[in-house]
């Protein structure tokens, strides 16, 4: 009878999704026994806690738009529930709690996220965090991305707490500094490659905030694929001059999407290959859309087939940062199902 009881008792202490906490209710759920003082110790001051009694568990207590000696953190949650999150400004990638967040792993541990966007407010219990990615190039602060697990959108609470969604920035990413390119059409190669991201957990689909328009979205991307495009033509005429090839570029996405690539050309010893240009304004570490088509015709093609991936966009300067990766899509990139085609089948029960 005691053990069920210990076990109620339990149950009724957890966190509850969506609901709003003081510190001291957080305190009083998983320290009960130890002395709670606002604004000191580490259950009334501290942005991680660690959970005593279990392995690894840990609370975060976020607050968005602080600033912390002198350093204003750029923090947000994106529509697919992608947290933002910086470290204290002090700490470094080598730092023992640092190397703890990043090796987290949600299947063994609980990171419970409790955030507010002012700092008079409780705390609303968004869920459990699973480490995504982290900046490995910057430091002091070090920065992380989490996904919300089994996010969903609740509009009604979100207005009520002030969380917005939707930060462009955040949506595309927030790594990666934007290049001020000195002159028009400009394709400037680089050495970097984008974090390596965990696979992400699927979660709930949730209910949009923003009144997006879709048609603009996609106008305005082909376009900047098309100018993509174009950049890769000249840069692969270029190319062929220097090495003496006196061979043609065919702009073959002109003929239409069914080829699986947009450009033929050649390499250095004369070989044909065949380039597939992805095009965004936003970051290095920004995802892009690939057809079947497209992941079909590299694996088919593959060490011939390139894709040229051109980030930090900018439409004005008609100019982009690029790197480029050999062989087929599959190898080098996750590939995440974003939409089905349906078709009708029949009932298991007509009755």
């Amino acid at each position: 009878m005691g053990t069920l009881k210990a076990q109620n008792c339990k149950e009724v202490m957890s966190l509850k999704k969506y609901k709003s906490y003081s510190r001291e209710d957080i305190h009083n759920i998983y320290s009960r026994d130890t002395r709670f003082t606002p604004g000191a110790g580490k259950w009334g001051l501290h942005g991680i806690v660690s959970i005593p009694n279990t392995k690894a568990d840990i609370v975060f207590f976020v607050t968005f738009g602080t600033t912390q000696a002198g350093h204003t953190f750029k923090e947000g949650i994106t529509e697919d529930g992608v947290l933002t999150w910086q470290s204290k400004p002090g700490q470094k990638l080598g730092d023992p709690q640092i190397k703890r967040l990043i090796n987290h792993d949600f299947e063994t541990s609980n990171i419970h996220l409790l955030l507010r966007t002012n700092s008079k407010d409780k705390y609303t219990y968004l869920g459990k965090l699973s480490y995504e990615l982290h900046n490995p190039e910057k430091e002091k602060p070090v920065q992380f991305q989490w996904q919300i697990l089994d996010w969903g959108v609740n509009q009604e609470l979100f207005d009520k707490i002030g969380l917005k969604l939707g930060d462009a920035e955040l949506e595309s990413d927030p790594f990666t500094p934007k290049l001020n390119f000195k002159q028009k059409n400009q394709l400037i190669k680089t050495d970097y490659l984008p974090i390596p991201k965990k696979q992400r957990k699927i979660s709930e689909p949730g209910t949009k905030i923003l009144k997006i328009d879709f048609l603009k979205i996609a106008k305005n991307s082909k376009q900047n694929g098309d100018n993509g495009e174009l950049l890769v033509v000249d840069f692969e005429i270029n190319k062929l001059k220097k090495f003496g090839i006196d061979k043609e570029v065919l702009h073959k996405s002109l003929e239409g999407d069914g080829h699986g690539y947009d450009i033929e050309s050649y390499d250095e010893k004369g070989e044909k290959i065949f380039i597939e240009v992805k095009t965004t304004v936003g970051g290095l570490n920004t995802s892009f859309d690939v057809s079947i088509n497209e992941v079909l015709v590299s694996n088919k093609k593959n060490k011939s087939y390139y894709v040229y991936r051109l980030y930090n966009y900018d439409k004005d300067m008609n100019s982009a940062e690029f790197y480029i990766l050999n062989g087929n899509i599959e190898e080098h990139f996750n590939l995440n199902a974003t939409q089905y085609k349906a078709s009708y089948k029949e009932e298991s029960n007509n009755g």
